[in-house]
């Protein structure tokens, strides 16, 4: 069973994270309060997606999914929201997560 996302958000590396951790205000970010979400990825979950969850889909199947996207106005809240919550700055992309559970 995969579990795949589609997010909206900005990728940080695994020290800011713990960065974040130490300062406490990761547990915001787990809690998916503000609908502003981390997920883990890369090879060996040294990166963290931090961002609004736009889709969940849970499938097995190679089915062709159609990528959500905001209007610039939500894009831009969730930008201001991170950077008022964790003070991160930086690039801002769609992400297609997959999860193999």
């Amino acid at each position: 069973m995969k579990n795949q996302y589609f997010m909206y958000g900005i990728l940080v590396p695994y020290k800011t994270y713990l960065d974040l951790k130490i300062s406490h205000t990761i547990d915001d970010v787990l809690k998916g309060d503000d609908d502003i979400q981390g997920i883990f990825t890369g090879r060996d979950n040294d990166f963290m997606i931090i961002g609004r969850v736009l889709e969940t889909i849970d499938s097995e199947d190679g089915d062709a999914h159609v990528v959500p996207e905001l209007e610039t106005a939500e894009e831009s809240l969730i930008r201001v929201t991170i950077q008022e919550k964790f003070d991160i700055k930086g690039e801002y992309h769609y992400y297609f997560v997959t999860k193999v559970k």
